[in-house]
Parts: structure tokens; sequence; C-alpha cells
């Protein structure tokens, strides 16, 4: 059944194109004017009021764009729609683009929605139907962008004829991943290639040049050549996936490029559908192969025969596979498992078993009153491994967060947590372990080979252990951050199913479910004046997170005020002002100094949303913005790159033309 459904998947290939055949037939040869005429559409508008006779478009390419401003769909393809139009329109070329809004608006909205978009309009409530030369052109922009003009089927099938032609060289996957070789099979968890496996992976990818990052950036093959590489194949709409994503992210951060720049991951999506797939695929990140070349897509997921999702399989810096499917592997070992060698996977399971209680008998840990506790205390208990460096200002930021998930499992008897403290010869002494209501690993040298063997590199490290010894996760601090005490008994399904329920959550986002807890409804406004909630319901909000302490804070803070203040004289008087929410890390005297300086609004310092909303988007570096849009829901995750990186026109054009705010 399941090579049948690949075989349905791929004679529909390219169903975004439907490139020679739909458009070889007169079917699809619109008399536009008619078609507009007859549906009572004989002026369209621009976002200046101006009227522009339906007359004007005879013999012009015209792009009929269905739109839904509500869609997070529409609002991601509108940047690559501008640009190909702006593209065009500065070459000369003969090209109009008509909006026809599927959004149930008022006028004002309307208005408000398309004072954003350079094109033409059909008023508001006149629908059209009618057809069309391109049944659906949202692959055409996405593969090609302005260089498919005049969008033609003789223009479409020569592009796609030089992509198909072009020659391996430096930029091509092909050349890293030529040679797939032969290897031993490693175990139950992660099976390692045999002949079978091998395949010549450049015949498969040779019809494209490049990836996309987030949906729109394009990436050459150059930036992966040489590295390890994981082919990721998934499913987004399935829990398994979702929770593997969140697992593999925590992997990528610290061996992709933000990190040692070993790693590098391909997404191949399995969805059958362009709105899953952008729904999901520009919160990766990592590259994938375009939606659009679903060609390659089928080809690889056949040839990998990839049944269940998700699935990763690992190639070596030669392209040669390593391992059919390292998904378990990076469940129970995170980055530890890299570079998922034979070896290295041995390595790690000959340590697997027994890893809190292997510390020895003589071992024993310490309480903070100083009495000491043996180590087969811990026996039959999910044990938190809290790796520790005192006086850092990340270890204090989530410190709060496990305190919380400790208190509320402890009662229980069923969860412990123990300290590992780096470098603290005599941390029974310590004025901040006096504090802490868990055991501590007293033994230095211990507490370094236990760093050694977890690889911890960034503190706080957080390793879960079950209660028979074995790692559950290896990383857990975006586990706690996220979930807390919900997350335990801390298992593979337990985070599938909390993925589920945060997904659900998130579907149903608004700006009064963020920032209303309970009687809390209200802002810090200039000068102590109190902001009600409800008056920036349906304004562009920006969570502006921050710690001082950071050193590129100060930096980043002068810089956002002076683009606050120029985005605001941007717009004027024809749009509604974008808005900062302030929401500190920092002590109170110092949210306080730095917030008189702010001159926008603020959650109280204290107040007990700001972990709720550090949770919610898993903030754990700083400074970080996070984009709301009008409806509410979450636009732009990563803003502060965007406001470092754009001076104030770049930012305001890529805010108001780019995301349709």
């Amino acid at each position: 059944m399941k090579l049948k459904k690949q075989s349905t998947q791929s004679r529909r290939k390219a169903r975004d194109f439907e490139l020679q055949d739909t458009m070889a037939t007169k079917e699809y040869t619109p008399d536009l004017l008619e078609l507009l005429s007859s549906n009572g559409a004989d002026m369209l508008i621009r976002n200046n009021n101006e009227e522009v006779p339906v007359t004007e478009l005879k013999n012009r390419i015209v792009g009929l764009y269905f739109s839904k401003n509500s869609d997070e769909n529409c609002q991601r393809f509108n940047p690559l729609l501008i640009k190909t139009y702006n593209d065009l329109r500065e070459m000369g070329k003969d090209f109009e683009v008509i909006l026809i809004s599927e959004d149930n608006l008022s006028e004002t909205q309307f208005r408000l929605s398309f004072s954003t978009m350079p094109w033409l309009a059909l008023p508001l409530g006149q629908m059209a139907h009618m057809k069309i030369l391109v049944p659906n052109a949202i692959g055409i922009i996405e593969r090609h962008g302005s260089s498919a003009y005049p969008f033609n089927s003789e223009k479409l099938t020569q592009l796609d004829g030089q992509l198909r032609e072009a020659q391996p060289s430096d930029y091509l996957f092909g050349d890293f991943v030529r040679d797939c070789g032969r290897a031993e099979r490693l175990s139950s968890r992660g099976t390692m290639a045999n002949n079978e496996n091998a395949h010549g992976l450049s015949e498969l990818l040779s019809s494209k040049h490049f990836l996309i990052r987030n949906y729109i950036e394009e990436v050459k093959m150059s930036a992966i050549v040489g590295k390890v590489v994981g082919l990721y194949f998934g499913s987004c709409w399935l829990p398994s996936s979702q929770s593997f994503i969140c697992r593999l992210t925590q992997l990528y951060e610290e061996l992709g490029p933000n990190g040692t720049n070993q790693f590098e991951v391909v997404y191949i999506c399995s969805d059958n559908d362009i709105g899953t797939f952008i729904k999901y695929a520009w919160k990766m990140p990592w590259p994938m192969i375009p939606f659009s070349d679903s060609e390659t897509r089928m080809s690889l997921m056949t040839k990998f025969k990839c049944c269940t999702f998700p699935k990763l399989v690992i190639l070596d810096g030669d392209g040669k596979v390593m391992m059919d499917d390292a998904t378990d592997i990076v469940w129970e070992h995170g980055a530890a498992g890299f570079p998922f060698t034979p070896s290295r996977i041995r390595f790690l399971e000959s340590l697997e078993t027994e890893v809190v209680y292997s510390m020895g008998s003589s071992i024993r840990l310490i309480s903070n009153d100083g009495k000491q506790v043996q180590v087969s205390n811990l026996k039959n208990k999910t044990v938190a491994m809290y790796f520790w460096r005192k006086s850092d200002k990340h270890c204090a930021y989530f410190h709060t967060f496990l305190l919380t998930t400790y208190e509320e499992l402890k009662k229980e008897e069923i969860f412990d947590v123990v300290l590992i403290p780096q470098g603290q010869p005599n941390i029974q002494y310590d004025e901040e372990f006096s504090e802490m209501p868990w055991l501590a690993l007293p033994d230095e040298d211990v507490a370094e080979k236990a760093i050694q063997h977890f690889k911890i590199v960034n503190f706080p490290g957080l390793v879960i252990i079950g209660p028979n010894g074995k790692t559950l996760i290896s990383d857990a601090i975006d586990t706690i951050l996220e979930h807390g005490s919900k997350a335990f008994p801390f298992t593979r399904s337990r985070i599938g199913e909390l993925a589920v329920i945060s997904e659900a959550e998130h579907e149903k986002q608004t700006l009064e479910s963020l920032l209303i807890d309970g009687d809390k409804d209200f802002l810090l406004g200039i000068c102590g004046t109190i902001v009600p909630v409800s008056s920036l319901v349906g304004r562009c909000i920006f969570l502006y997170f921050s710690a001082e302490y950071i050193t590129d804070s100060q930096a980043f803070l002068q810089k956002f005020i002076g683009l606050y203040f120029d985005f605001q004289e941007i717009g004027g008087n024809t749009r509604p002002p974008m808005e900062v929410i302030y929401i500190s890390c920092d002590e109170k005297s110092t949210f306080e100094y730095y917030f008189e300086k702010m001159p926008w609004l603020a959650i109280p310092h204290g107040d007990k949303r700001r972990e709720m909303l550090l949770k919610w988007f898993k903030v754990k570096t700083f400074p970080r913005v996070i984009m709301i849009g009008a409806s509410g829901r979450t636009v732009d995750y990563d803003t502060a790159n965007k406001i470092m990186g754009f001076d104030s026109q770049a930012f305001y054009d890529w805010c108001v033309f780019g995301l349709g705010l």
C-alpha cells in the first residue's frame, strides 16, 4: 500500500507547476477583460485610491493573486511576490498583479491591508471566477522568481531544462554525496548503510543547485560541502515529527552554523500540500529541498525506503551513507552522538547503562545541610543531572525554572536533582548551594568526568536519567523551560504528546492570551502609567526580552530605540504605530534603571507573566524580539537580527511590505 501511495504521489510530481499540458490547452486561455467585466469589475484600484480601468490590462500578462491577509501562508508568500513584482517592473516588463481578497474585512480594514501592496486590486466584495493561465504559480515564483517571465510553457520548460542540465560544481549537492559506500549494521536503534542503501544521490539532486531556508532564503550547496549531513525525512503534522524537530533543533544549535559548524541538516518534506509545508518549514533553522521540487523529494523517499517518519539518514563528509536512521541516537544522546560513526555509537552504548549509579559505591552525595547521601538512594527515581557553574548568569536564569519543576515533582518522591558543579572543590561550603534544595556531587574529579562524559560545553546543562539508569534526554534545558513538570516522566512519548498540545495552543494564540493572566490585564507605561492590554489589540507588537548583563544588550537597545522612533516617523499618520513591550530578566534595580530610558511599555518586574512568556517562546538567549501581528499570532520569532541588520527604511519595508503588518 505504501509503494502504491508513493507511485501516486510521483505521478502528481511538480503539482505546483503544471507546466506543459495544462497551459497547452485552450481551456486555460483566458479573455481577462471579458471575465472581469462579466463579474462587474470595470475598474480596479491602487493602494492610493486611484482607479484603473480594466481596459488598461489588455495584452498584458497578469497574475491573479487570491490572498487572505490573516493566513500565515499568504503572509510568508508576500515577500516573494513583492520582490518578483518589483524586479519585473524595474526591468520594464509588461506585468501586473491583481489582488483578489478572500478576507471578510470592513472597507477600512481592507484599505489598511491593501496599503502594503504595490499592485492593483479588485474592489472589496467583488470575486471573479475565471480561468487562469497557470493554475497555481506559487511554486513557479518560489523556484524562479522574475526569471520565469513571461510565464508561458516555453519559458518555464526552458528554465526547468537549465536546472536539470546544470553541471555539478562546487555548489552542487551531488558533489559531496557521491560514491555512497557500505558499512556494518550497527544496532537495532541505528543502522549503518549496506550495498542496498548505497545511492548515487547526485543523480537524485542534480535538478537543483540550491536549497532554501525559512522558505525564502536561498542556500547554496557550497555551504554544506564537507560536513556531516543528516537527511531529515519528516511529515510535520505527525506528533512524532513535531517532537523530533524540537530534539533535532537542540542538536543543530550546538553543531550547526551557530555552533561548531560541523553538522548540517537537509529537510525532505513528505507532506502533500504547500500550506502544511510553509506552516512548519519557516520555523526550521536548517536548509530544505523546495516543496516545488517534488520529483527530488519523492525520489529520495523511495530510495531510502521511508515508510515511517521521522527518519534521519546520516552522510559523512564525503557523502557516504553512514547510518540509515539516526533518530533514536539523536533522541537518546543528542549532540553526544556526533559524528555518528560506528565507533562513537558503540562507545555510547558501552556507557549507557547505570550511568548515575556507576559512579561507584564509595561516592557520596551531599545535601545543602552537609549530610551525606548514598548514590544508591537514587535508584528507581528519575534523576536530573544539573551541570552548573558558579556565578553564571545563564545558570541563575535557568535556576528558577528548574526549582519550580523540582518542587512540583519532589513531593511524589519519584524525581530528584543532582548538582554537578564545575571547578568547585568545596561545594558543601558554597553560599549559592546552601540555598538549593537538591543534592550535589562534592567530588571534583568525578564531577569533571561526568562533564566530559556528557560532553557538556555550555552551562547550564541538564541530563535526564530514567529509573533504569539510562539516559532519557541528554539536553533537557529547553524541555524544562517550555514544559516544566508537565514533561515528567520525560519519555519520548510524553514529549510527543506535549508537542501536539503546544501546537494546538499556539494555533489559538491571541494578544489577550499572551498578556492577560487573571486580573493582570495591564502593562506599565511611561512615567508609571497603566496601559490596558485591550488597548493594544489589532496593533503590531514587538515583545522585547532582554538581560542587560549580556554584552550586546546595551548596543542593541540604542539601535532599537532609534529604529522605533524612525518607524513612527516613516509610517506617519497612515498606519497605527508599532508598540514594544519590554520583558526584563534582570534584577529589579536594573530593570528600573533601563526602563526609565525606554519609550515603550513593560511587563512589571516580578510579574509571573514573564515566566509564562519565556516558556511560551522558549527564550534562552538575549536580546530576543518576537513580532506579533494584528491578529495576535506570531509572525516572526527572530526579529532582533533584522533590527541589527537593517536600517530604518529597510526594517519598515520588511515589516509593512514583507509581512503585511
